[in-house]
């Protein structure tokens, strides 16, 4: 019975077309840069009170703290797209791309790939960009 079962759930598992998620090579081509984004961090607080509808008073605190993020736009052969985050990675990215200036833009394409072979192209893995003349 044992063996039954062992050899159903690999039929059934061998049934589903889970995909596996897969990217292409290395690839590049040019950009520019048309926007460097900055967003501080923040720090705040609020209170407040509610009622409810058994007509009990409740008191709120809230505390907000954001980091600061570092952002680039970038237009490059796909249309425009922006890259963003609160890494040392995007502050120095942020730091080394002025606005107008010229890249070349490194990334990975990003398939799901079937079982019958079907790729699907679902995005695009921004690795890096780098000044170009």
């Amino acid at each position: 019975m044992r063996s039954f079962a062992t050899l159903l759930l690999a039929l059934v598992l061998s049934a589903c077309d889970i995909p596996s998620r897969e990217f292409s090579k290395e690839l590049h081509e040019s950009g520019k840069v048309l926007q460097t984004i900055y967003t501080p961090a923040t720090h705040g607080s609020a209170s407040g009170t509610s009622v409810d509808f058994d007509l009990n008073v409740k008191f709120h605190n809230m505390t907000i703290n954001t980091q600061e993020q570092f952002g680039v736009m970038f237009q490059c052969e796909h249309g425009q797209f922006v890259v963003t985050g609160t890494s040392e990675r995007y502050k120095k990215l942020w730091e080394s791309l002025p606005k107008d200036s010229n890249v070349t833009i490194y990334y990975r394409e990003e398939y799901l790939t079937y079982k019958d072979g079907r790729r699907e192209l679902t995005g695009f893995d921004f690795l890096r960009a780098e000044r170009s003349q």
